[in-house]
Formats: structure tokens, sequence, C-alpha cells
């Protein structure tokens, strides 16, 4: 009879229970929801929101290359990599010019600070020391425009110099190595023709070896657009540090009522 009545009478006790209790479960969730909205926000979720726009901000950058802000971070990039590019320029000037010091126009030229030293092991280490960071400067200065631009015409005016040292070829009478060669032989070590030779030929060797850093740096590739490129690597960064910040800040943010589980018994 109970199975009969129950067929009959679709709406059973069992029924009636489970939609009031799907009911009143998305009566809760709505509710929840709108007293969250009501709810006064802490600081952490502030900052939260805050983080959330500015990643927004620096995604939207990062798509927009023709914008204003993008731009601007090229033209900021552009004044330091010329600013970085004239500083390597000095730092590879102050090497070479702290090479002659040491070095003097010629091996025992009594002005070269190695010839006078009692100690020369120092000096000697440091100089080996300078020829590798002259290298290495070199090297930097080739990947950027800026930087191949001045080492192009140093490298111009080093083949000059070359040129009217050695002539075209060995012992071309017009160079002025031969020259004071030819000199020495004929008048002997008398008023200073070795030494006169000497200090061409130092100056020789010391321009033939700052020209094969220069040549090897040269065939190094120039960084493209290497502005574009320093900006694009520091949006992405940034937006990476962005991001790991709104994820910490986001856990803190939460006001508790959503954890909250209504239930029906």
């Amino acid at each position: 009879m109970a199975t009969v009545l129950k067929f009959l009478n679709p709406l059973s006790k069992e029924s009636v229970y489970a939609g009031y209790s799907d009911a009143l479960r998305q009566w809760t969730s709505s509710t929840v929801e709108k007293v969250k909205a009501y709810l006064p926000k802490n600081e952490a979720f502030h900052q939260a929101q805050e983080l959330k726009q500015q990643i927004t901000q620096w995604e939207g950058v990062l798509e927009d290359r023709q914008g204003a802000v993008f731009s601007s971070e090229i033209q900021q990039a552009e004044e330091f990599i010329e600013e970085a590019t004239k500083d390597t320029q000095e730092r590879f000037e102050a090497v070479k010019y702290r090479l002659k010091e040491l070095e003097g126009n010629s091996p025992k030229d009594p002005e070269g600070l190695i010839y006078q030293a009692e100690m020369k092991e120092p000096l000697i280490e440091e100089k080996k020391i300078l020829y590798k960071r002259q290298k290495k400067l070199a090297s930097t200065l080739a990947e950027t425009l800026g930087g191949r631009k001045y080492l192009e015409q140093r490298k111009t005016k080093l083949v000059a110099r070359q040129t009217a040292l050695c002539g075209k070829y060995y012992k071309d009478s017009r160079g002025k190595l031969h020259q004071a060669w030819r000199a020495f032989k004929r008048h002997g070590h008398g008023q200073g023709y070795y030494g006169a030779y000497l200090k061409l030929e130092q100056e020789r060797v010391r321009n033939h070896k700052e020209l094969q850093d220069i040549h090897a740096a040269l065939l190094n590739k120039v960084v493209q657009n290497a502005s574009e490129v320093a900006v694009k690597s520091r949006i992405q960064s940034k937006i990476q540090r962005l991001k790991a910040q709104h994820g910490e800040v986001a856990s803190r943010a939460g006001l508790g009522i959503s954890g909250i589980r209504w239930t029906v018994s």
C-alpha cells in the first residue's frame, strides 16, 4: 500500500526534502557572495587588487610596442646603453694609457714603470691582466652600434699608423721602422739611433696587439635592437615579480566567510 501511495504521489517526503536542500544551498551561495560584496575589505585585499591592475597594465604595455609607455621605456634604454658605451670607451682608453705607462716607449725605456721597478713581477702581472681586460672591453664595445663605430674608427687610425711605421710591405724603405733601423746601422748606438728604433718597434707591437683584439671583437655580431630586447626582458621580469607578490598577498586577503559550509540536517 505504501508503495502504491508513493507511486501515486510523486512529491514524497524524500523528494521534497532533496528539493528544499538544493534550493537552500543555491540561496546560501548567492547570499554569501552578496554579503562579501558589502563587507569591508582588508588591506591585503586592496593590495592584491592594486597588484592585479599593475599586472594588467604592464601586460598591455608589452603587447603595445608602438604605445607611448613602451616608446618611453625604449628611449630610456637607449640613453642608458649610450652612457654605458661611453663608460666602456673611457675604460678602454684608460687601459691603453696604463699599458703605455708600464711599458714605456721601448723595452728598456727609463720612463717605463716596469723598467724602473726593482720588483718587476707585480707590474708584469698587471700588464698581462690589462691586455686581457683590453680584449674583453673591445668585445663588449662590439655588441652595440655605438661601440662598433668607435672600434672601427680606432682600427682605421691604427692601420694608418702601422702603415706609416712598416710601409706597405716588408722592408719598405718608406716605413719609419726601416728608416730608423738603417740609420742605426749607419751610425751605430751613438746619438740615440737604436733607442729611436726601439721606440717605434714598441709602438708597432702595442698597435698590433690592439688591432688583434679589435679584429676579434668585430667578428662578434652586434646585438640587434638591443634597447628593445632590454626593455622587453625588463618588463617581463617586472610582470613575474608582480605576479609573485600578488600570489603572496592574495593568500592573505581571504575574508573568512567564503570558508563557511552550509548544511541541512
